[in-house]
């Protein structure tokens, strides 16, 4: 990715002014919008855990579904993980959406949110990136 990552420290400025779960959540928003708005159609497991993100966001729908979403995703994931390398796509995504369902689940993510973003946008970057696009959802999200 380009210089993408020097431009996360609006994240951090933000996450200084105000606290910690409200950037998390800030960035939690952020990754929906990415994904939600992406050409590329997500794998479908990525895509069952998206919707269910996108309701959470908009208010729509209980912690009770978002944590149900959050274990299908683990499921996924864990039946294959033995089979699946974590290079595939579908294992990519499905790890990106699965971060989301679990930081919105609890907002004490143990780390800055811009690694939080950071982290997510390693995770994505092969499968599509637009770059403008982020760019805009970081100055939506994060300008104070």
């Amino acid at each position: 990715m380009t210089n993408i990552y020097q431009e996360l420290d609006v994240i951090t400025e933000f996450e200084d002014k105000l606290e910690h779960q409200e950037a998390v959540k800030r960035a939690c928003d952020f990754m929906v919008s990415y994904l939600a708005g992406l050409q590329r159609p997500l794998p479908e497991i990525a895509a069952q855990g998206l919707r269910v993100a996108i309701k959470y966001k908009e208010g729509s729908t209980r912690p009770g579904e978002l944590e149900m979403a959050g274990e299908q995703v683990a499921d996924f994931l864990r039946e294959r993980g033995a089979q699946a390398n974590y290079s595939t796509l579908e294992y990519r995504m499905a790890h990106a959406v699965q971060a989301i369902l679990w930081c919105y689940r609890d907002l004490t993510y143990h780390g800055l949110a811009s690694e939080l973003v950071s982290n997510y946008l390693e995770m994505t970057e092969t499968f599509e990136s637009n770059y403008d696009r982020l760019r805009a959802l970081l100055k939506e999200y994060f300008t104070l």
